[in-house]
């Protein structure tokens, strides 16, 4: 059973593109930070109850997670003005600036570039199946063994 879903839940190294030929890489190392992030949080949560929320094992974790899961922002910024649909700030000390910020705005909203590139995500989002069917789909190859 070849799902096109797969190839966005297991990074495989590439997935088709059902709008276009080309194929695009897996984004194995923002699917890496995003599954560390939400699984160190996931852990601390759950050991919580039982240890508190003083404990080092709860404390590290969910620490852990928030920076994890701030690396991943930056790096899906990156990638987004990477394919043209986004602008990122690459000078640190003048992210917190109004002007930088104000400018890249200005270009998001007022150039079409961006608009198209982000319509084209857009396009690609939409023909993803619903997570109802990617649990259909899982149920379904497990069940097959």
């Amino acid at each position: 059973m070849a799902s096109p879903w797969l190839t966005w839940l297991l990074p495989l190294g590439a997935r088709p593109d059902p709008g276009a030929a080309a194929w695009r890489k897996a984004d194995w190392i923002g699917q890496l930070l995003f599954v560390t992030g939400i699984g160190a949080m996931a852990y601390a949560l759950i050991e919580a109850g039982d240890r508190g929320w003083g404990s080092a094992l709860v404390l590290g974790p969910l620490g852990g997670s928030v920076l994890v899961l701030a690396t991943d922002q930056f790096w899906h910024g990156d990638a987004l003005a990477r394919v043209g649909a986004g602008i990122t700030i690459e000078d640190v000390a003048r992210q917190d600036e109004p002007e930088p910020v104000r400018e890249a705005v200005a270009a998001l909203l007022g150039e079409s570039a961006y608009k198209k590139a982000a319509g084209e995500l857009r396009e690609e989002i939409a023909v993803m199946p619903a997570p109802s069917q990617v649990v259909a789909d899982l149920e379904e190859l497990v069940a097959a063994g």
